[in-house]
């Protein structure tokens, strides 16, 4: 009766050692990929202080949008829209929108004190 099953038996096995390589490759590309995020965040932390990392990530960011983007959520906003409606015209994240929002509301306070 052993002998019968032998062929499932083999078979079992065998791909048993697939899904082993298979998620122990998929594995290390994960922690590879972790590695990485982990040191890029690390140089630039050390080039210069938060606020500058922020301010350097929001202006890539910020270059991303259309001619205009932040100007156009600006106005839409001034306008009298809220961030839902603006992110849906734009086609943008409302987190998005209510960052650039924050950022002017920010901005403009400051420079009146």
């Amino acid at each position: 009766m052993l002998i019968e099953n032998l062929p499932y038996i083999g078979l079992t096995i065998i791909s048993i050692g697939f899904l082993i390589v298979f998620f122990g490759i998929f594995g290390l590309a994960h922690l590879d990929s972790q590695q990485t995020i982990r040191d890029t965040i690390d140089a630039t932390l050390q080039k210069g202080s938060k606020q500058e990392v922020f301010r350097h990530l929001l202006n890539d960011r910020s270059a991303s949008l259309p001619q205009g983007g932040v100007d156009q959520v600006i106005a839409m906003s001034a306008q009298g829209m809220n961030t839902t409606q603006i992110a849906k015209h734009l086609n943008r994240g409302k987190g998005e929108v209510d960052l650039i929002l924050n950022l002017k509301k920010k901005r403009g306070s400051s420079h009146e004190k």
